[in-house]
């Protein structure tokens, strides 16, 4: 039990498990339950890599000073280091509300805006419970699976970010907000080929919402299969190459039903 100072860690081959972590105090200049990184100090060249954070608890039982996550996967834009070959697994996140400083459940970014660089890769997410963050899952990585967390009591569920975040699973999830006209269940931000498949999204203002901001599209992903209930706009997409199909709750196909005469051989349905 690490009661309120957080854990910190840099290097290889490290197991972060069974922590039960608390009103997370300033850790290396975040406030957050678990801080995964590679330093900035030129002097010190460290990859960081095969860390397994499961089955650890981290919760706010009041706000937070400055804005605060639960894990953070911390990335430097340079070539030299990465942080690679992670997973996040079994955890219970707990912020203190949608609209307080608690604001990532698990976010994976780089310190400094990307270039070229993709130094965060390698990635699995999965079987976490996030409740009452601002956003669920906010990652800038490549090669990456987020799948079976169950997400609520969030403004944005999933949010895939950055015009180097390529090859995404995002499938098994539940993901639950708290309005109808309120917030993303998952958003595709500057994104390519993310498969976004089989999850169950209610309740929010758009439910997957491919956008391309600034001068940086959104393409090449598939939705296929997804389930959104009680949402204002179920499914929004700019990538003229991405697919949709079969969403329950929106339709993707044109549908209907015709009689074909027995003096006709086709018949065209729309």
């Amino acid at each position: 039990e690490c009661g309120d100072a957080g854990i910190a860690v840099i290097g290889r081959g490290i197991d972060i498990k069974n922590n039960k972590i608390y009103d997370c105090a300033q850790v290396a200049d975040w406030y957050g339950g678990i801080l995964v990184n590679n330093p900035r100090n030129a002097d010190y060249l460290v990859t960081t890599s095969d860390i397994h954070i499961n089955d650890n608890t981290i919760y706010y039982t009041s706000e937070p000073p400055e804005d605060a996550f639960g894990i953070v996967i911390s990335g430097e834009n340079r070539a030299d280091t990465y942080v690679a070959n992670v997973v996040i697994t079994g955890n219970t996140l707990v912020g203190c509300g949608a609209d307080t400083t608690t604001l990532n459940g698990i976010y994976l970014h780089y310190r400094i805006a990307p270039s070229e660089l993709r130094n965060i890769y390698n990635i699995v997410i999965t079987n976490n419970m996030i409740q009452d963050f601002n956003k669920g899952i906010v990652s800038m990585a490549y090669d990456e699976v987020i799948a079976n967390n169950k997400i609520h009591g969030v403004v944005y569920g999933v949010w895939l970010i950055g015009h180097l975040c390529y090859e995404h699973e995002v499938t098994g999830n539940f993901v639950e907000g708290e309005a109808a006209d309120e917030g993303v269940g998952i958003t595709i931000s500057s994104a390519a080929y993310a498969n976004v498949v089989g999850n169950y999204i209610k309740t929010f203002n758009v439910g997957i919402d491919e956008t391309a901001p600034a001068h940086i599209n959104s393409n090449y992903n598939f939705i296929h299969g997804n389930y959104v209930s009680n949402c204002t706009t179920p499914v929004n997409i700019v990538g003229v190459n991405t697919i949709v199909k079969n969403n329950l709750g929106f339709v993707t196909e044109n549908s209907g039903s015709a009689t074909i005469l027995d003096t006709n051989t086709s018949v065209v349905v729309a």
